[in-house]
């Protein structure tokens, strides 16, 4: 840059009275401190005559400090030394960066500018017109924040060739227009006050370009009827930082008629070159030109606006701020400190506006947009309707907003006044809607709208607006889509043939899978299926569920491998009438001849409101098989079977085995009992039994899966021979869903005294085992037997004129016996009868497992004999009691019946579980002689493990 922008000063210097040889001086001294900072001559002497003039030169000093104030002085000296003439000198300031230059002469207005400067403690640096020659430079101005450009009286304004300053003549020479627009896009700001001067002198009649940057179209509004007033003053924007503390009343008062501006920014351009376009449009549009103050007449029209351009921007105002405004510590009017304080710069990225990167809500919904103008749509909504409002956008900045209604009640329910708003800071308002109107049948007037206007602001003012009007139409208002509903009406028929086997997903919802089978074989299969969607409802609806139509619609309803089909499916339509019910006949197979392979058939529901306004699609989907398709029977291979009717005499049984096939979903069961009626038994029951090993039951069995069920034998040995069956239950499913049930038994012979043998000599002598109290054998007779040792031994040749009683039981405990032996006769032969319905169960059994049940005396027999009673004891029982039981059936309920909880008295087991036995059998509709006879033997079975 020039000299003058290094620092470089020249003086003129004009010789006294006496010639003389001078030497001149250039001395910086630091006013902080006083301490010299530079001193320099300017060479070698120079001679000078009387009153004779010279030029004098210093070379730069560039030793200044930022923020430092100097003072520079000049002076000569004879080149003697002597001091002569005098000494000239100024104060400067130095500093690195400047706030503002202000680019005026010196006037009433750039008076009141520096004042709010130094209010607000921002530096500045004043360039008069002569000064731009030098100092109007790119590489000058770099050094400063704003350029201001203030208001000019006419006769600055007016080129020179009509006797003006020529200010703006100047101003508009293209370099210096550059420079300006240059600034700007480099994150600058130009501030310019803009009067009424005609299109002369802002070079508009010389065509579009004209003086001021960007090509500004300054249009005069200096008639009583044309400027702008307080009441034509459309205050855009009064949440913008330059009118805070701002008093809107103040501007009613520059002048009797109330006048603001006696001009305007006129926006009308199109050009790219021009505002708004230069500025990438307006800032409602999704552009960067605020329109702060405007004509309510033409909102074309700007008083004061902001435009931001790349990296900075420019402010332009048609008020006479300087002159209007109160200082910058007002607390009602500092319109002018605010301008000053005030830099433009970017908008933030993401901040858009309707529907690119910003939309507003209405109870966390989108309005619809009106094609027609691109806005939202009216909305409609009913009496009393409470909203809640809010927005969504793109944009990380943190953002203030400001939400303003126009209506007949404000936020708070509160009535507006005409051409009065209402105003919230929330950022999610919420408000009831309703004008009061008695005569409404909702009590609410119909037709009343209120306007919603919602300004956004990040914290350097970029601002964006969206609005949306809401209309109080019961009729019209519908707020909410249908939401469609269907499930399978299910039910007896076909209840077997429908199963769930999953979901689907299909853009993020889960929607069921089914399996249908049909019913009949090959070609002849099909199946009805109902299905009620009476579950869909519409939110708005008064009454009902507010479903005016059903649409189904069936797709890709084929047989498996036919592609035949028409892909838009078939739609059917059902009417209100029908309630939702609908019926659909399926008969094509979608599996292939494997199995392994599918295709689904879907099934979509749409229901329409009212309105019109229709629901997302409901989805079903389903899996179409044959008949029997997919559950084969399992099928078993057992370890045990070779027991049958042969000789068991262990104290535990093994039911063993594996899983061959027909476990396709790894659910089968097998159980195991001695007693088929225990397969049917309670919970509890099977929990007390399993505890005692009288009942097993294998964990969820799969294809190749072993089993092992051991139940305790001990407990069924006597003093006699006898037959004991295991039940051997096998199923898939779980209850009450069990399929392929088979019930099976194997029937096991076990010699007396769990195989201990007498010695034929000691039974010839009439000797037998006999049960004790706690149901182990011990010999009665002539001969004793040592268990310890094995050995018999014949005591017939001994002394026995001891107490016969030793050898056997006394008379007294036989009676006992008797008598609760007949008890038990009474109470099995009950059981025996309510028992005769279920023997068919183990008829037709196959292989190596009990076929044919025993006839009722036998099977009576072993059921004593099992309980401990002697054989011949038992068939003697069973001959006189199953025969007299036939023949009287009505007379012995009644007897047994009596004393439905006797025991006898000899019995040794504990009496608390005996009746918690005996209730249980009791609950689940055994008589109550079937219930005592089975409680006695699970009692003493139980008693017996417990030893």
């Amino acid at each position: 840059i020039d000299s003058a922008l290094t620092h470089s000063w020249d003086i003129q210097a004009t010789n006294g009275v006496l010639a003389g040889d001078y030497v001149f001086y250039m001395e910086v001294t630091d006013m902080a401190d006083g301490s010299q900072a530079h001193l320099v001559d300017s060479g070698p002497a120079v001679t000078l005559q009387s009153q004779e003039k010279t030029s004098v030169s210093f070379t730069p000093w560039n030793g200044w400090m930022d923020g430092k104030t100097y003072n520079i002085s000049f002076y000569g000296l004879l080149s003697d030394g002597t001091e002569t003439g005098n000494e000239r000198y100024f104060h400067a300031s130095f500093a690195d960066h400047v706030d503002i230059a202000i680019l005026s002469d010196t006037s009433s207005r750039t008076t009141a500018i520096k004042q709010d400067l130094a209010l607000l403690g921002m530096t500045y640096t004043q360039y008069e017109i002569n000064d731009w020659s030098t100092y109007f430079d790119a590489g000058w101005f770099t050094h400063y924040d704003k350029i201001v450009l203030p208001w000019q009286e006419v006769l600055v304004a007016k080129d020179t060739q009509f006797g003006g300053d020529g200010y703006y003549q100047k101003l508009g020479e293209p370099a210096r227009r550059t420079v300006l627009e240059n600034f700007m896009s480099a994150g600058g700001t130009v501030q310019a006050h803009l009067g009424p001067l005609g299109s002369q002198i802002y070079g508009l009649d010389q065509g579009l370009a004209g003086r001021l940057p960007f090509g500004l179209d300054i249009q005069s509004r200096d008639t009583a009827e044309t400027q702008v007033t307080y009441s034509t003053m459309d205050l855009a924007d009064p949440f913008h930082p330059v009118m805070d503390n701002i008093d809107v009343n103040a501007f009613q008062g520059f002048d009797a008629n109330s006048g603001v501006a006696q001009a305007v920014l006129n926006t009308k351009s199109v050009s790219t070159n021009n505002v708004p376009e230069t500025c990438n449009g307006y800032m409602e549009d999704g552009g960067y030109f605020q329109r702060l103050i405007r004509s309510a007449e033409d909102i074309q029209d700007t008083v004061l606006g902001v435009c931001s351009y790349f990296s900075g921007g420019m402010i332009i105002s048609t008020i006479d701020v300087a002159t209007h405004s109160e200082r910058a510590d007002s607390s009602t009017f500092p319109l002018l400190g605010n301008l000053l304080e005030y830099q433009v710069n970017p908008y933030p990225d993401g901040f858009g506006t309707l529907g690119n990167g910003l939309d507003l809500t209405i109870n966390g919904d989108v309005p619809s947009i009106d094609p027609s103008t691109g806005k939202y749509a009216l909305r409609y909504m009913k009496s009393d309707a409470i909203l809640e409002f809010g927005y969504t956008t793109s944009t990380t900045e943190t953002l203030e907003a400001d939400w303003i209604i126009d209506g007949p009640t404000n936020w708070d329910g509160t009535t507006l006044a005409s051409g009065v708003t209402g105003h919230s800071t929330e950022d999610a308002p919420t408000m009831t809607f309703c004008k009061a109107d008695l005569a409404s049948q909702t009590g609410c007037a119909q037709g009343e709208q209120w306007h919603i206007t919602l300004m956004l602001h990040d914290a350097n003012g970029h601002a964006r607006t969206i609005d949306v009007t809401v209309e109080t139409n019961d009729v019209y208002a519908d707020e909410f889509r249908p939401e469609a509903d269907a499930v399978i009406d299910m039910r007896t028929d076909y209840e077997d043939n429908v199963e769930f086997i999953g979901t689907k997903t299909v853009s993020n919802q889960e929607w069921d899978v089914h399996r249908i089978i049909l019913q009949g074989e090959g070609d002849d299969g099909e199946l009805v299926i109902h299905f009620d969607a009476s579950n869909s409802s519409d939110q708005d609806a008064l009454d009902g569920n507010g479903i005016e139509t059903y649409e189904w619609k069936v797709l890709f309803d084929a047989p498996y491998g036919d592609d035949s089909f028409d892909l838009d499916g078939h739609t059917f339509t059902q009417t209100a009438a029908s309630g939702g019910e609908w019926s659909y006949k399926f008969k094509n197979v979608t599996v292939d001849s494997t199995g392994t392979t599918e295709n689904q058939i879907r099934i979509e529901l749409i229901v329409y409101d009212s309105a019109g306004k229709f629901s997302e699609k409901h989805r079903m989907y389903f899996v179409i098989v044959p008949e029997g398709f997919g559950d084969e029977e399992p099928a078993i291979q057992w370890d045990t079977v070779q027991l049958n009717a042969s000789k068991f005499q262990e104290d535990t049984i093994t039911i063993s085995g594996s899983v061959l096939s027909g476990a396709e979903t790894s659910e089968v069961y097998v159980e195991a009992a001695f007693f088929q009626e225990n397969f049917s038994a309670s919970s509890v029951m099977k929990y007390n039994m399993s505890v005692q090993n009288l009942w097993g039951k294998s964990p969820a069995l799969g294809d190749g899966d072993r089993f092992d069920i051991t139940l305790d034998m001990s407990g069924l040995y006597s003093n006699e021979s006898r037959t004991q069956r295991v039940y051997i239950k096998y199923y898939e499913g779980d209850y009450p869903n069990e399929r392929w049930v088979t019930i099976k038994w194997i029937e096991l012979n076990l010699p007396a005294c769990q195989g201990l043998e007498a010695d034929p000599q000691a039974m010839d002598a009439g000797g037998e085992f006999i049960l004790d109290a706690n149901g182990d054998c011990q010999w009665s007779g002539a001969w004793s037997y040592d268990p310890t040792t094995g050995e018999w031994t014949d005591n017939t040749q001994s002394n026995n004129d001891g107490d016969d009683t030793a050898g056997g039981l006394d008379t007294t405990m036989l009676l006992i016996g008797g008598l609760v032996l007949l008890l038990i006769v009474i109470g099995s032969l009950m059981f025996m009868r309510r028992g005769d319905d279920k023997e068919d169960a183990f008829g037709g059994m196959e292989g190596a497992f009990g076929a044919d049940a025993l006839d009722p005396t036998e099977q009576y027999v072993q059921q004593l004999i099992a309980q401990g009673y002697p054989e011949e004891t038992a068939r003697a029982f069973a001959a006189q009691y199953v025969g007299g039981a036939a023949a009287q059936p009505a007379a012995a309920e009644p007897a047994a019946a009596a004393q439905p909880a006797a025991q006898p008295a000899e019995a040794a087991f504990d009496q608390a579980i005996y009746e918690q036995y005996y209730q249980q059998f009791v609950g689940q509709g055994y008589d109550a002689a079937t219930a005592a006879a089975y409680a006695q033997q699970y009692a003493i079975q139980y008693a017996q493990s417990q030893q």
